[in-house]
């Protein structure tokens, strides 16, 4: 089985049923992370773990079934006028969105600030949803659940002189309390709620805009068949009906047969339940289109997971311009939330009381014990290699060129920049002339399909060339980059496997001082996995298999 494009790396530790991850686009590159008990914590830039920043707890009920503080979102001005607003359980069960502001302390915020937006009257501790997120239009938008129980038995998603099972879009500006956009798609509707943007949600458990495009993307928990997602372009009118009660995903629910689809949006993607009496069947965990800056391979990707299968998924339109999805991550973290960094890190927020950043796969693996890695570390050159631990971040390969003793450095990195793969080669000793030869510094293999990273010196410069070899033998260039013969230079490799229908989609990119340099997508790599690394020392005319060590499988110590 190929290799995961990406792992989790745990960034925030000491938590209690962290909900909710946000940024308050101050400049400041703090996390807030709000907890089910009422607790917001903010976390300061390289720690691992937060301060209170408020705390609600004498006012949310929690924790029975899924109530709490649920939702947290910072006003788009939040620099300017110190604004945040939160969606809580309040200790009458129902939902309530509140304003509050930060104290003369940045890193403290003013209980006595808080004003009730919002309230919606609730009818259990089920399907509150009470998500918050701030869109491209300065607007607020607001995550409401049918209500509890199964069935939507009183059809409050199809109503619209209910609230319940709605998306809502209030503008927090224009009015105290708040004002209704007039363009609302149900404003001067007899009977209808004029706050409601979209309906016919179960229980729109995260949704999210995409920071580039405007497009909304929504997670909608199904009842006993499918998870969706669900998806609103940025140029929408609003008044989207997504189908529940009438539906489930695409099947009929009420009635179970012959529904009446006229005017329905159906979702660009639905998976089913998990026959297995182990986890909880499903229930999809709506995340947010990756535009991060440090996994090149997974931008654009909608990122999303489920909370009984554990599975991580990513999915986005193809050149042809259909919706395509695929697992990323099999059974590994229980998610209960998404969130970005100002710069745009996704952030997951797990049961097990830690947040984690989605980072790329590392190319290398730890616990190097292999005796033929302790025989290559003895021949003739010298090459000084150490192995240390892993904590699972994104791909990384350092190479430094010093071009008056003809020597290599090879390093494998982690964010902090502590190697945990080193190795030196010495040009002379080795006489791997790069006049007219290269020296492959890895190779990522897997049966005939291959990428290689070479090393080149031409008229006196150095250049880096990857290259994908195919299944059929084909060769194709995905970049070629200069490299200082002087200097410290930052290689990256970073890749995507695609399968089933996408099988000639995959993607390959080469980084250049964290910069790309050259991406193909087009690349056959079905089959291309990366848990075999092959390190060369090529010495003589041709490629010699002498001096190369195979690592096969390696996992992470942690």
């Amino acid at each position: 089985m190929a290799a995961p494009p990406v792992v989790f790396r745990s960034e925030v530790v000491g938590l209690e049923n962290p909900i909710a991850v946000a940024h308050a686009g101050d400049g400041s590159h703090r996390l807030f992370i709000a907890q089910r008990n009422g607790l917001i914590l903010v976390v300061q830039p390289g720690n691992r773990r937060g301060q209170v920043f408020i705390d609600l707890t004498d006012r949310v009920s929690c924790c029975e079934q899924e109530n709490g503080l649920l939702g947290l979102a910072f006003h788009p001005r939040y620099g300017a006028n110190g604004f945040f607003f939160v969606n809580y359980t309040d200790l009458a069960g129902d939902s309530v969105i509140a304003r509050l502001r930060v104290s003369a302390d940045p890193n403290k915020a003013d209980l006595d600030s808080a004003t009730e937006i919002l309230k919606v009257a609730q009818q259990g501790p089920n399907h509150n949803s009470a998500h918050l997120a701030f869109g491209p239009d300065g607007y607020l938008y607001v995550g409401v659940g049918d209500g509890a129980g199964d069935g939507d038995l009183d059809d409050d998603a199809q109503s619209t002189s209910s609230l319940l099972g709605k998306i809502l879009r209030v503008d927090v500006d224009g009015a105290a309390p708040y004002a209704v956009p007039p363009d609302n798609p149900f404003v001067g509707v007899a009977g209808a709620q004029p706050e409601i943007w979209a309906l016919g949600l179960r229980n729109p458990w995260r949704f999210g805009f995409d920071r580039e495009t405007g497009d909304l993307y929504i997670g909608d928990v199904g009842q006993n068949s499918f998870e969706e997602i669900n998806f609103q372009p940025a140029d929408s009118l609003g008044g989207e009906n997504y189908g529940w009660r009438l539906k489930e995903a695409e099947a009929c629910y009420e009635p179970p047969e012959d529904c009446d689809r006229d005017g329905l949006t159906g979702p660009i993607f639905a998976y089913p339940h998990e026959d297995d009496p182990t986890t909880c069947g499903g229930s999809v965990i709506g995340g947010l289109r990756y535009r991060g800056p440090k996994v090149p391979t997974l931008t654009g990707l909608y990122v999303f997971a489920d909370f009984c299968s554990r599975d991580l998924w990513g999915g986005r339109r193809n050149s042809a311009g259909n919706w395509r999805f695929r697992r990323l991550l099999e059974g590994d973290v229980r998610i209960t939330s998404f969130g970005e960094s100002e710069r745009g890190h996704l952030y997951a927020a797990a049961v097990g009381n830690r947040v984690y950043r989605v980072a790329g796969r590392p190319l290398f693996a730890s616990g190097f014990e292999d005796p033929r890695l302790r025989d290559w570390s003895r021949q003739k050159g010298d090459p000084q290699t150490r192995a240390g631990g892993l904590s699972g971040t994104r791909s990384a390969l350092r190479l430094k060129l010093d071009g008056t003793s003809r020597r290599v450095f090879v390093r494998s990195l982690e964010p902090e920049d502590e190697p945990y793969l080193r190795a030196a080669f010495d040009l002379n000793v080795n006489r791997a002339e790069l006049g007219r030869r290269r020296l492959e510094i890895l190779r990522l293999v897997d049966d005939r399909a291959l990428l290689s990273l070479l090393l080149e010196q031409r008229d006196g410069r150095y250049a880096a060339r990857l290259v994908a070899l195919e299944d059929d033998g084909t060769r194709k260039l995905v970049g070629v980059v200069g490299i200082p013969g002087d200097a410290t230079t930052r290689l990256e490799v970073q890749w995507m496997q695609a399968t089933g229908e996408d099988a000639g989609d995959g993607e390959a990119v080469l980084l250049k001082n964290d910069r790309v340099q050259a991406r193909r997508t087009d690349l056959d790599t079905d089959r291309l996995a990366v848990d075999s690394v092959l390190l060369g020392l090529p010495k003589g005319s041709g490629r010699s298999r002498s001096g190369v060590i195979l690592l096969d499988n390696y996992t992470s110590s942690r």
